[in-house]
């Protein structure tokens, strides 16, 4: 295989899912790092969502907006793997949920 894939991630969880498919794909050229990259040299903290690792971020802030959280919910659904079909049937309305800060 000719294709070089250099594959970064910091959260051992995702690590070890990416390093397992990484070797499914048997090219020797697949290399996964444990760590992030950035173009500052400085480290940082990830909060971890193990049922939705898309999820996962450096800034949880970002999901403070709850319409940003659903949107992005609503994507991690729309574009799930087909192995996924059950996906499909889950839906929400979320428009007068009202929340408060933890």
């Amino acid at each position: 295989n000719k294709i070089t894939i250099l594959s970064f991630e910091p959260i051992k969880d995702i690590y070890n899912v990416l390093k397992k498919n990484s070797l499914l794909t048997r090219n020797k050229n697949f290399k996964v790092f444990e760590c992030g990259i950035s173009n500052k040299n400085e480290q940082a903290n990830f909060t971890y969502y193990p049922n939705s690792p898309a999820l996962s971020t450096a800034n949880p802030e970002a999901w403070d907006d709850n319409k940003d959280l659903i949107t992005a919910v609503e994507g991690n659904l729309k574009h799930s793997p087909s192995s996924l079909w059950w996906t499909n049937f889950i839906s929400f309305n979320c428009k007068n949920i009202k929340t408060k800060p933890c």
